[in-house]
């Protein structure tokens, strides 16, 4: 019963972990990787597939303070044809992101979406995300 000494259980737990901190050691056959190898594998990931396209905006930017969905309109008005959102390789201009979200935002209102209709979306990251996220701004939902 000496094995089970609480003093032998703490010295087996930091041997064990002094094994695994320096790679001499398998969790479940998964070996931990050295500081070198993460740094080789961060160079394989790729890039957020998300990223600005210019300066950001500051408020003196924007047209008037308003909702989000009006700013959005101004600005599809100022440059339509201008790019407003990339996904990996998929490209929208503000005018194309604009007819899609209405589009939306009409089905949205006739299934009874209106002022502070609380509304989910359950999307992975995409272009679609924006989409919903604008229409439902659009359609008047929170």
């Amino acid at each position: 019963m000496d094995d089970l000494s609480s003093a032998n259980l703490s010295e087996t737990k930091r041997a064990l972990l002094e094994k695994y901190l320096h790679g001499e050691l398998t969790l479940n056959g998964a070996r931990r990787i050295s500081a070198r190898d993460e740094q080789d594998l961060s160079a394989l990931r790729p890039p957020n597939p998300l990223r600005p396209l210019g300066p950001r905006l500051s408020r003196a930017d924007l047209p008037v303070d308003g909702p989000v969905a009006l700013m959005f309109e101004a600005q599809t008005k100022r440059s339509p044809a201008e790019i407003a959102a990339v996904y990996e390789d998929q490209v929208l201009t503000y005018d194309a992101l604009n007819r899609k979200a209405n589009q939306l935002a009409h089905h949205l209102r006739k299934r009874g979406v209106g002022p502070e209709t609380l509304v989910g979306l359950a999307v992975n990251r995409s272009l679609e995300m924006l989409i919903g996220a604008l229409a439902i701004l659009k359609a008047g939902g929170a």
